[in-house]
């Protein structure tokens, strides 16, 4: 979204920022109508399940700041 705002790229991408949000905040809806609030808090519960060692996400939540550092880097 950074490249299209800046007209690095050949196309527009047709969602904002907030809009990016719209199809997790469509699930927590959906989950709230359909399974209520024991099935929310189901869906928030295995939000934050670690399945994998510290190392892996600490890797993970780096490689994220890294591509949007490049990604900076580039437009500048």
């Amino acid at each position: 979204m950074i490249l299209s705002s800046k007209n690095l790229l050949p196309f527009k991408f047709p969602t904002s920022f907030w809009g990016s949000f719209g199809p997790a905040v469509g699930a927590f809806v959906v989950t709230a109508i359909v399974y209520g609030k024991n099935g929310l808090t189901k869906l928030l519960k295995s939000l934050i399940q670690l399945k994998s060692s510290a190392r892996n996400y600490l890797f993970a939540l780096f490689l994220i700041v890294a591509v949007y550092a490049a990604t900076v880097l580039i437009t500048y």
